[in-house]
């Protein structure tokens, strides 16, 4: 079970109160998001591009409409590539699937 699954009320979520920010370096642009490095191990879905730990950035599906795979983030001040995007909770967010990169 995901962090986010223990909340029932995503207005929270979609009204813009996210807690972590993102720089896009394809664009220079920052969204904002919560971050999960948890680092729960990564099944097949993902094997192929990632290997190792799950690594998500949590965005509205707003702000996911510019990205696309392969784009860098900076979260942290580290760097990450975006291996896959998943829309979630009835397309309002979109879980960002990263590596470190």
């Amino acid at each position: 079970m995901s962090f986010i699954d223990e909340f029932e009320d995503l207005d929270i979520f979609v009204g813009g109160q996210f807690s972590d920010r993102a720089l896009i370096l394809r664009t220079n642009a920052v969204i904002s998001g919560i971050f999960d490095e948890r680092y729960e191990a990564i099944f097949e879905q993902y094997s192929s591009t990632a290997s190792g730990r799950l690594i998500t950035f949590l965005i509205t599906s707003a702000e996911a409409d510019d990205l696309r795979k392969s784009d860098r983030l900076t979260i942290k001040n580290k760097d990450y590539l975006i291996v896959a995007l998943e829309p979630t909770y009835d397309g309002k967010l979109t879980k960002l699937v990263l590596k470190h990169g």
